[in-house]
Formats: structure tokens, sequence, C-alpha cells
């Protein structure tokens, strides 16, 4: 029995039911033992009438292509300081693939709070 998964591109090879013409390449959209559904149609087709399809592109995707698509968004995106051992900002990132990035993680209302609570607590314990 074949294997798929959500995500996974398939080619319908046969076509008993009509609803997906042979040769159709579709997008998996959910599994259940040997049925699976499509992008874009509510109905189970049998596993055994799709085949899996190679790769979308020859190449692999770059290693910071999602954080690359997330920066192009809008998203602050940090680099791995080797020196400071702590992440940096980056505004304009090269993209090497010999150093670490990561979208900017975003503080909770609350841990925005917290912060300023605790700042202020140092500033008054300087005071004394």
């Amino acid at each position: 029995m074949k294997e798929f998964k959500v995500g996974d591109t398939v080619r319908r090879m046969e076509d008993f039911s009509g609803d997906l013409p042979i040769g159709q390449v579709v997008e998996v959209s959910r599994v259940d033992k040997n049925l699976l559904m499509v992008k874009g149609h509510n109905s189970w087709f049998c596993v055994d009438n799709f085949d899996l399809c190679g790769p979308k592109y020859p190449n692999p995707p770059h290693k910071h292509a999602d954080v690359i698509i997330e920066w192009a968004k809008g998203a602050d995106v940090e680099k791995w300081g080797e020196l400071s051992m702590k992440w940096l900002r980056s505004s304009s990132p090269i993209w090497n693939t010999c150093v670490d990035y990561r979208v900017k993680p975003t503080q909770s209302q609350k841990e925005i709070k917290i912060a300023k609570l605790e700042a202020k607590l140092v500033k008054l314990r300087s005071e004394l």
C-alpha cells in the first residue's frame, strides 16, 4: 500500500470516479489509511490511484528560506553573534549559510509589562 502525507504532491494515475482527471497533479490535504483527499476537492480517493510526484524544484531550498520569506513580509531578523554569544539585529542580512538567522521573537503584552516592572524595580533599588 502506498503511503502519502499531507502536503505531498501526487499525480492521478487511474480514473474510476471521473471527479479528478488522469494526469492531474494535486496536493494531498488529508490522509486516512488507504484514502486521501486533495486540495480543491471534498471527495475521498483511493491512494492506489495516485503516484507521488518528484520535488517541484531540482535544488533543495536555501538553508534560511523560511526566515527569508518572513523577512520579505516585514519581519525583524536576528543573526547569532559568535563573539557576543547572543542574537543581534540584522537589518540587511546577507543570508550566509555559515550564519544562523531567526525571526525576532515577539513579546506578549504580559512579557513587556514584566520587563518594564523589572526595570522600574532595578531603578528603585539603585535609589535606596
